[in-house]
């Protein structure tokens, strides 16, 4: 259709290149060309022009018509955002064309502004760089106004993301620093418990060393009042000891003197032998001796001391 241009045209041309697939930009003859497509790996067709006629049998063939005519009053910039999103998913799969009957101002305009947006690039820099790869492109005036437009409400919505995430940012800062200053107020009531604690700990302590010292006190009196009353019992018992001693001896020493008593009188009765010694002796002499011999003592009288004593 455009041959006259030079033998450097081409029907479509690699515009950019993503997830390993590419991004066409061309002419109504190259999305006729179903061989040419399949050869390319392209999956994804963007017609942005009307009265083209351009339809696929393939299932796997995803084809989206924008119908809009060539002109300056024409509102291309209502496809902008539907456009991306149709070549950012397409890319994932296949490559995608996108093309109008010449390839040089509406489908040009898509190209550029799914750059702005996705290189974060100003006009002049998507158009510059669309330019290098297909040197026929022109939008006109008209879509030319639109995309500078398409250009601010990027910035600004960039502005305000950046904003947002400075929001986000500062809200994530002071909820760390809320929870930071609730771990310190977490930290300083644990402290503060500790230290309750410790101190209640002194004072139980305290409470117990003054006990175990009263009970000290309390025994070492015990045992001064206990060592007084083994004292005194000792003594006393010493003296119960001494007393009972004393007793035992004194009843000893009696009960002795009665032995000795006893003994000195059985000695006693038992030595006096001498009478009857002498009176066995008598006997004896006057048995052997009539006491007709004794002088005054007649000699017709038998009677003698045994009949005397018999007597």
């Amino acid at each position: 259709m455009y041959r006259n241009l030079g033998q450097s045209y081409q029907a479509m041309n690699i515009i950019h290149e993503e997830n390993g697939n590419q991004l066409w930009l061309g002419d109504y003859t190259a999305a006729q060309d179903k061989s040419t497509l399949d050869n390319k790996g392209i999956r994804t067709v963007l017609t942005v022009a009307c009265q083209l006629n351009i339809k696929y049998n393939d299932q796997n063939m995803n084809h989206k018509t924008y119908s809009i005519l060539d002109s300056e009053q024409a509102n291309v910039a209502q496809f902008f955002d539907e456009s991306f999103y149709l070549i950012k998913n397409g890319l994932k799969f296949g490559s995608v064309l996108v093309h109008c009957a010449a390839g040089v101002s509406r489908s040009a305009s898509i190209v550029i502004a799914y750059l702005m947006r996705n290189k974060g690039w100003t006009y002049s820099e998507a158009f510059s760089y669309v330019k290098s790869k297909r040197f026929v492109i022109c939008p006109n005036s008209g879509f030319q106004r639109q995309l500078k437009n398409y250009e601010k409400q990027l910035r600004q919505s960039k502005e305000q993301e950046k904003l947002n995430n400075n929001k986000e940012l500062e809200c994530s800062q002071h909820i760390v620093s809320d929870k930071q200053q609730d771990n310190v107020n977490v930290l300083e009531i644990k402290k503060s418990e500790q230290l309750v604690k410790l101190g209640n700990e002194k004072k139980v302590e305290s409470s117990i060393q003054n006990e175990f010292r009263q009970t000290n006190k309390n025994n070492e009196f015990l045992g001064n009042n206990q060592k007084q009353e083994t004292k005194s019992n000792f003594r006393v018992q010493n003296r119960n000891c001494m007393l009972t001693s004393k007793f035992n001896n004194t009843r000893t020493n009696m009960q002795q003197n009665k032995i000795n008593l006893q003994t000195m009188q059985t000695t006693y009765n038992s030595s006096y032998a001498g009478p009857q010694i002498v009176t066995h002796a008598q006997n004896k002499l006057f048995d052997k001796y009539p006491l007709s011999i004794l002088p005054g003592i007649s000699g017709k009288s038998n009677y003698n001391i045994n009949n005397r004593r018999n007597q």
